[in-house]
């Protein structure tokens, strides 16, 4: 608890910001799942829709947290993109032609966790190499 309470302000508004944008991502997703297959095709692409609004609200999370931090925890975001970028983008494309040879059956939404778990790997390398 004490690490929570030593963190910086912006820090904290980030961390609660991308909270609730992830919490409602999770909690919309299934729901765009489960009632996409259940109605026609209008109300499903609708439905598929639902989890724009989660995902640009991480993004301003993000961007907010740029424009409120000083240079060293930008140049720490930015690296972290990056790296998140050169390790994430290889996997995708090589996904993406497996799917396209029938070597592997994934759901193009797999990608978005693929970027995701490489920007977290990117983030944590980028704040080794500073910390």
């Amino acid at each position: 608890m004490n690490r929570i309470l030593d963190m910086e302000s912006s820090t904290r508004r980030y961390l609660i910001r991308l909270s609730i944008a992830t919490v409602a991502y999770c909690v919309l997703l299934p729901v765009a799942l489960f009632v996409g297959r259940a109605v026609s095709p209008p109300w499903s692409m609708a439905c598929a829709l639902l989890v724009l609004p989660p995902v640009a609200l991480m993004v301003r999370a993000v961007g907010r947290y740029f424009q409120e931090v000083d240079e060293l925890a930008r140049k720490v975001l930015v690296e972290s993109l990056a790296l998140g970028f050169v390790i994430g983008t290889p996997i995708v494309l090589a996904v993406g032609l497996f799917q396209t040879f029938g070597l592997a059956d994934m759901s193009f939404m797999s990608a978005y966790a693929i970027l995701m778990v490489s920007w977290l790997i990117g983030g944590f390398l980028a704040r080794r190499r500073y910390f």
